[in-house]
């Protein structure tokens, strides 16, 4: 089975770790979570704008959600992609995806809703136009071609 990630800006390679495993000898899937938070960790960063609760304003996780397709073994390596999939006016959804380079599988599927928020307030606010200008220029931006061929 061939994957692209043609549509996926961000992509990130990450060995799995022998102690990530869980009594059943598999990847525990509370590590699929990790997965797409350091994908999306990388994505952030990559706005590089005010994110981070350093600033007035910023981003939380409104929500996150996981399809377990099949299940991930140590050793392995997978590609793990995030896109902005949605953008409405006090959100935005990531996507997310893992393939396992050892099956050669898709073997998750993700969505995470990310809102705006006021941490002096304590309350949501609307996607800043800032942030959708440099989303907009990410999800635009040149593909990976090495990933495409996985």
């Amino acid at each position: 089975m061939k994957t692209t990630y043609s549509d996926f800006r961000v992509v990130s390679e990450m060995s799995l770790q022998w102690g990530d495993m869980d009594a059943l000898g598999h990847i525990n899937n509370i590590y699929f979570y990790r997965y797409f938070e350091n994908v999306r960790v990388i994505y952030f960063d990559r706005m590089k704008t005010q994110m981070s609760p350093s600033n007035t304003t910023g981003a939380i996780i409104a929500s996150s959600s996981c399809k377990y397709i099949r299940p991930l073994f140590y050793p392995d390596t997978i590609l793990v992609g995030v896109k902005v999939s949605e953008m409405l006016s006090d959100r935005f959804i990531m996507s997310y995806k893992i393939f396992s380079q050892t099956q050669n599988r898709t073997c998750a599927i993700g969505d995470t809703a990310v809102v705006g928020y006021d941490f002096e307030s304590k309350k949501k606010i609307e996607i800043q136009d800032q942030w959708v200008q440099i989303i907009n220029q990410i999800e635009q931006g040149p593909v990976d071609e090495r990933l495409n061929n996985s």
